[in-house]
């Protein structure tokens, strides 16, 4: 759909059309940093496919999403995302150490005694009644 600026960056705007979804996409190839940016997305199917992501590189509009437009059907609705900052920071490798005292428990460390979803649908309409009793006094609900 030719070159428009959002943000400060320079993109491509590309109309996509697969099957009776439609999406529009404003890509800048002005970060360089993100030029892998396609690639990480590869494996996810409900934001790319081979056709899909060959037809943006044709385009010239592959890279960095600066807005994204999506047309849903009835039950999912319309989505707009914007990249409103982008920065460039460096982590070491502690920022992404568990927390001391951290514990994993069988229930995910959601709740205390969180049941599983098996167990619940096992229970009896009066256990389960009294089941999220139980929840909603511990959350302090």
């Amino acid at each position: 759909m030719g070159e428009e600026t959002v943000n400060g960056y320079k993109c491509i705007h590309a109309l996509i059309t697969e099957g009776t979804e439609t999406s529009e996409a404003w890509n800048t190839k002005d970060i360089s940093e993100f030029a892998k940016y396609p690639e990480a997305y590869k494996t996810n199917k409900r934001i790319s496919s081979a056709k899909r992501d060959q037809a943006l590189k044709t385009a010239g509009c592959d890279r960095l999403p600066v807005k994204s437009v999506h047309k849903g059907n009835t039950r999912e609705g319309d989505m707009t995302m914007v990249l409103l900052k982008i920065e460039k920071k460096t982590f070491s490798k502690n920022d992404f150490d568990l927390p001391a005292g951290y514990t994993k428990t069988s229930s995910g460390g959601a709740v205390s005694g969180m049941k599983s979803q098996q167990e619940i649908m096992n229970m009896s309409p009066e256990e389960r009644a009294k089941y999220m009793e139980e929840l909603k006094k511990q959350n302090g609900h």
